[in-house]
């Protein structure tokens, strides 16, 4: 582990050093209430003896009693309970001779026969709340997107008027606009050819090479996706000034403590170092930004052998160490996972302008049955018709479904 200060002589040597430390962000009545209990608490309530003090635990019994009466089970229970004991009562004060005697009996089976209706609707209610997730909501610039974990793998039918793009083959549909050029399949190189992310063919090859021995790599060599993007891809040329704020902080910090061993950094110095936190080892000159709507296809055949459980929670953790990132939300559970970032690109040129870049992306993991799918909305507010392209974003984003979880291949 490096420690501070560096004591070496080299400036080169202790700048690769520092950029490897670049920062990686990241019942009724509680099951067991029965007349015996309530008839003893009666009776308990009614002795003479003086009270003991409370110890923890009377109190948190008392507290846990409390608690279930307040739920419509343990109100009808307890109001079932109380009409048992007024009947009980009424039928000591009975003659047997009575001809109504008998009519107690057949009224105290029918009081709690009325518990089992009521003890089903609870079941039916509670188990339907744990499988009715809630929608899951996420604002970006003051608008907000929602997605409903609980269509995610349903035969649901869009029911709309709007052209709906189906893929029978991965088994999938959502609502999309003519205004949105949809691309074709695209293999996973192709698809980081497509964003500008590959510069050469030895990026191809080294990426290859990590994921061939990464957790889940094969998910990722194995995906296909489909993209569908607004206009044309809008070129973003870095600059040896382009930086991000999370990195200028980082930056600063470098210098800071380079200061303290008495060495002053050079501004050439600075600019390579700035550009090794921004890019690494890749020699990336531009992006091509486009507003755009992707759908990663990644086959679950791909997920065994590497001793994790396949879900999406871990193949969300998977995706964030290969690509960390800072997150401004995050939303999960065992049905979906949706999280979303902002970035703020600083001294870039568009369209010959040197200028700041606000991006904001949305990510989505679902799963059917034999697939993980990776939703991603990129948009910029500081590009033209940016309000319109939101709203078509986020309607193909909120009517993204499964149609199916069997026979998919």
């Amino acid at each position: 582990m490096l420690t501070w200060p560096i004591k070496e002589n080299n400036i080169a040597t202790k700048l690769d050093d520092l950029v490897s430390l670049s920062p990686v962000a990241l019942p009724v009545f509680r099951e067991g209430f029965s007349f015996h209990g309530f008839a003893k608490f009666l009776y308990l309530s009614y002795t003479t003896k003086p009270p003991k003090p409370k110890t923890m635990s009377q109190t948190e019994n008392r507290g846990g009693l409390i608690s279930a009466i307040k739920s419509p089970l343990g109100i009808t229970a307890l109001i079932i309970l109380v009409a048992e004991a007024i009947t009980v009562l009424a039928m000591t004060t009975t003659p047997k001779s009575d001809p109504f005697f008998k009519w107690y009996y057949i009224i105290m089976i029918g009081l709690l026969a009325l518990l089992i209706p009521a003890y089903y609707l609870y079941i039916v209610k509670t188990k339907g709340g744990d499988e009715k997730s809630e929608t899951q909501t996420v604002t970006v610039d003051n608008k907000t997107i929602q997605a409903n974990p609980a269509t995610s793998d349903t035969n649901i039918a869009v029911k709309t008027n709007e052209d709906v793009f189906t893929d029978s083959n991965y088994g999938f549909a959502l609502i999309v606009s003519n205004d949105f050029k949809r691309s074709e399949y695209l293999d996973y190189f192709q698809f980081l050819d497509q964003k500008g992310l590959l510069s050469s063919p030895n990026d191809t090859q080294s990426i290859r090479n990590n994921l061939e021995v990464a957790q889940f790599g094969q998910l990722l060599l194995n995906s296909s996706s489909l993209t569908f993007q607004y206009g044309n891809p809008t070129e973003i040329y870095f600059t040896k000034n382009t930086t991000t704020d999370p990195i200028e902080i980082h930056l600063k910090r470098i210098i800071a403590q380079y200061g303290k061993d008495g060495t002053i950094l050079t501004e050439e110095q600075i600019e390579k170092l700035r550009h090794q936190l921004n890019f690494g080892e890749l020699a990336i000159e531009k992006i091509a930004f486009t507003q755009s709507f992707s759908i990663t296809m990644m086959p679950k055949k791909f997920s065994n052998g590497y001793g994790m459980a396949a879900n999406i929670s871990n193949v969300f953790l998977v995706l964030l160490l290969s690509n960390p990132q800072p997150m401004d939300s995050l939303l999960a559970n065992n049905q979906s996972i949706i999280w979303h970032s902002t970035t703020k690109i600083s001294n870039v040129k568009v369209e010959e302008k040197e200028t700041d870049l606000l991006i904001y992306r949305i990510e989505r993991l679902i799963e059917s049955e034999n697939y993980f799918f990776l939703l991603t909305i990129q948009w910029s507010p500081n590009l033209v018709s940016s309000v319109d392209v939101w709203n078509k974003l986020q309607k193909m984003f909120e009517s993204f479904h499964i149609l199916t979880k069997k026979n998919q291949q």
